[in-house]
């Protein structure tokens, strides 16, 4: 399972201010040399939030500039595939708000956008001239309903991994930006056990882009963060609110929560919900599952009259997994970012004296029987 939802939240419209450049009435090729120093000038000083790790403008002659940017993501992460969407419409809105840029545009100067992951793969890129390209048309006057605008325009981007859609995002007029996810099937029935609303503020507070825009002078404008996350029927059933401020407080402590850390307790909580249950053949009795580090530990009750043969069960090796609940363990023991190490069983009397205890490996616990 993966939740991911801090992937959603890539912060792009930082990296184009850069273009806000003044020209002075020069020819095209002196203005695209201006236009080539001074991007460079201004990102050489830190002018690209931190999704991006380095960029560059490169004169390639009188008709075309080249930018290159690279990321700090794998071509294959979502926050790539929202800058590969988005970054063209972006970058041509701002470079069409300055009479200049629109002017050398008009010209026919091409400006070849070039997008790199953090392995220097090139695995985007976009010529934005007059001849080829098509922008989003952006009528929104502020700077945050523009970009919105745009991403909304490419909207809804799925996360391959986890199957996870954004189908929105909105601006309203409290201030709030409202992003609207749409969960698989079998992510909805994970948030019934997950303390969704930790998890979600904690790693989204921990997401660098979002800090950088937060406390930025585009965050200035948001009041609120809200998630909205619905179903296939696009029903709503979780909804998490966040304050700018708490956004900001929680980012500033770097605390980490991994979704192991979220979810396996919950699964464990939800399965003592239904214990003790007891065996109605044998009358063996499963009473509670803790963890206790990187361990799972089950207990059971023995009934008196197998007390004294738990030694012959114990040659048998199939009570060490323990003898109920088995296929529940599995679920918890197997779930991919648990960080389970070890099972514990331990068999206990009606008085809780411990009779038996057995701590075997996870892949002792996997281990079919031969």
């Amino acid at each position: 399972m993966r939740l991911k939802l801090n992937k959603m939240n890539g912060r792009i419209i930082y990296l184009f201010v850069v273009c806000l450049f003044v020209f002075s009435c020069k020819s095209k090729e002196q203005k695209l040399n201006d236009f080539v120093f001074k991007y460079n000038q201004v990102l050489g000083e830190g002018g690209f939030p931190s999704a991006v790790g380095s960029s560059k403008a490169i004169y390639k002659n009188g008709e075309e500039v080249i930018i290159e940017m690279q990321l700090n993501f794998l071509k294959d992460d979502l926050q790539a595939t929202m800058i590969a969407k988005t970054a063209p419409d972006i970058f041509f809105n701002i470079i069409k708000a300055v009479p200049e840029g629109q002017a050398l545009f008009n010209e026919g100067v091409k400006f070849n956008l070039q997008l790199y992951d953090r392995s220097r793969l090139r695995f985007a890129d976009t010529i934005l001239s007059k001849q080829t390209f098509k922008s989003v048309d952006v009528k929104e006057k502020d700077e945050m309903s523009s970009m919105i605008a745009v991403l909304n325009s490419k909207m809804p981007i799925v996360d391959p991994e986890s199957g996870i859609s954004i189908l929105q995002i909105a601006f309203d007029k409290n201030k709030e930006v409202v992003y609207t996810y749409q969960y698989p099937e079998d992510l909805i029935k994970v948030l019934e056990v997950v303390d969704t609303e930790t998890l979600l503020k904690q790693n989204v507070a921990n997401n660098p882009i979002l800090k950088q825009m937060l406390l930025g002078e585009v965050g200035q404008q948001v009041n609120k963060v809200v998630f909205v996350i619905v179903d296939k029927d696009k029903k709503e059933v979780k909804r998490v609110s966040m304050t700018r401020q708490e956004l900001i407080v929680l980012g500033s402590t770097n605390q980490k929560i991994s979704e192991g850390d979220m979810v396996v307790p919950g699964l464990v909580r939800e399965l003592n919900k239904r214990l003790p249950i007891t065996d109605e053949r044998f009358g063996f009795k499963y009473l509670k599952c803790e963890l206790k580090n990187t361990t799972l530990v089950n207990t059971y009750l023995v009934p008196d009259k197998y007390i004294e043969v738990l030694d012959v069960l114990e040659q048998d090796g199939s009570i060490k997994k323990g003898i109920m609940g088995l296929e529940l363990i599995g679920k918890i023991v197997n779930f991919p970012e648990a960080n389970l190490e070890k099972v514990t069983s331990i068999y206990q009397d009606k008085k809780g004296k411990v009779l038996k205890s057995y701590t075997i490996t996870k892949e002792a616990f996997n281990a079919k029987k031969k």
